[in-house]
């Protein structure tokens, strides 16, 4: 990317978005006839590309979930991943006040995100988007091992 290139580009998903609520604010307002047309309307919004959905096999997954417990730095994400059904940038934001292992919980409340040029930034969730999930014996076996041998006691 040329470093004169405007770095606040937005998605497509959030152009479309956008586009969706201000057509839907312009519609009410035609509706209340405080405007006379939609001018929305006559723009389209830009192609989603879909995204492949990746599946593991039970034997994929038993092997990353094995090599990630070599893995010291990304280990504790690979391997909460398929036990928790957690999303990557929840994940990335977890710390270790985030797991309560006196009753196998981890704590999910905020996300983490890359900004170019600016590095992952963490973004809390509301209320409505806060929940727990209760971790199984290899999981919270592998946190307190990898917790045990790490000598970062804030960082997952």
């Amino acid at each position: 990317m040329d470093s004169n290139e405007d770095d606040s580009r937005l998605f497509a998903q959030s152009v479309k978005h956008h586009h969706r609520v201000l057509s839907k604010a312009l519609s009410d307002a035609v509706d209340l006839e405080f405007i006379e047309k939609n001018v929305v309307k006559k723009v389209k919004p830009p192609k989603v590309q879909k995204i492949k959905t990746i599946t593991y096999t039970s034997n994929e997954l038993e092997l990353l979930v094995n090599n990630a417990i070599a893995n010291e730095v990304y280990g504790p994400i690979i391997y909460s991943g398929p036990y928790t059904g957690a999303r990557l940038g929840e994940l990335r934001a977890l710390t270790w006040e985030d797991v309560d292992f006196k009753n196998k919980k981890m704590f999910i409340n905020k996300t983490a995100y890359d900004v170019r040029r600016k590095g992952v930034k963490i973004k809390y969730t509301t209320k409505h988007g806060e929940r727990h999930i209760v971790m199984g014996k290899k999981l919270i076996k592998f946190l307190k091992d990898h917790k045990r041998k790490s000598d970062d006691n804030k960082r997952f």
